[in-house]
């Protein structure tokens, strides 16, 4: 009975994908840049272009925001543990953040617990010097920006100090053209709405609070996309979409619910983003349920 279900569920998903977009034309998006060879450090211009350069189109970073109110790629604020710097990015200025070194990569997505050494080690960097330098890339597509800044009217001012600096250094047609690649990633509702509100033609894509929480709360999420451009949710770690003890070691009922979920969404025309996913076989089969975009953290999976 279980396998019948699943091959009814199966049909009835590659129907509702076919009347939306082409489940196999899910773009692989490079998670922190290409860092899992362990060259180059995470969220690093190096990493980022190393990706660009092994063919993935769209790339992906987290951003905090310096003392000064630049938007900085880090995924934690702290420096300690992955440069040779110490304290917050939020109580740095700038040009101190530049001359600091990371030199290590962190192994757990959440945390700077478990740490491995690179090989290269690079400065940190800046939003506005990596949407010049790999954003203009006619290759790259889409560069989705993690925004970690949790206050609405903050993480506008960055943003928003970010892109004038942008439209100073580049010509206006190369302006536009990052523009349009750009996707706002938050946790928080009103941080997108009111980045939406301010540039309208901006994609935003709303993350579930608990990674896989949209499944859960699927009302909630799809109909909130009147506001916003895709939904974002965690499909490597089960997590979110219901109690933890009843949910983290029972994938193949996560993947039910997962597939249920696309289901719903492609059917409405709602294009989701999923990370981050590892493993080739698991990738295969994510691709057939119709992502839009699809995370990875290992080199050689841009295709």
């Amino acid at each position: 009975m279980g396998h019948l279900r699943k091959i009814i569920t199966i049909g009835f998903l590659l129907l509702a994908t076919s009347l939306s977009f082409d489940s196999n034309a899910t773009v692989m998006v490079a998670h922190k840049g290409q860092w899992k060879d362990f060259i180059y450090p995470q969220n690093s211009l190096q990493s980022l272009q190393a990706a660009v350069d092994a063919g993935f189109r769209g790339i992906e970073f987290d951003l905090h925001m310096s003392k000064d109110g630049d938007l900085i790629l880090s995924h934690d604020e702290g420096l300690k543990a992955v440069s040779n710097c110490k304290g917050k990015v939020k109580d740095t200025l700038t040009q101190d953040l530049k001359n600091c070194i990371l030199d290590k990569n962190t192994l757990l997505s959440i945390g700077q617990l478990v740490l491995k050494k690179v090989q290269k080690p690079s400065p940190m960097v800046d939003l506005v010097t990596v949407l010049k330098v790999v954003g203009t890339n006619p290759q790259v597509e889409m560069i989705w920006l993690d925004h970690k800044i949790n206050n609405p009217e903050m993480a506008l001012a960055s943003l928003t100090r970010a892109l004038d600096q942008l439209r100073e250094l580049v010509t206006p047609e190369a302006f536009q053209s990052v523009f349009a690649k750009l996707i706002l990633n938050s946790q928080e509702n009103e941080v997108l709405k009111l980045s939406k509100k301010i540039y309208p033609d901006l994609k935003t894509s709303l993350e579930g609070k608990f990674g896989a929480e949209p499944i859960r709360d699927r009302v909630r999420y799809l109909g909130l996309m009147r506001a916003h451009d895709y939904i974002s949710l965690n499909v490597s770690v089960p997590l979110g979409h219901g109690p933890l003890l009843t949910t983290l070691f029972r994938k193949k009922k996560f993947r039910r619910l997962l597939e249920d979920f696309m289901i719903d969404a492609n059917k409405r025309g709602v294009p989701v983003i999923a990370w981050t996913e590892n493993q080739l076989k698991d990738i295969t089969y994510f691709k057939t349920l119709g992502f839009a975009y699809l995370l990875t953290d290992i080199p050689g999976l841009s295709h």
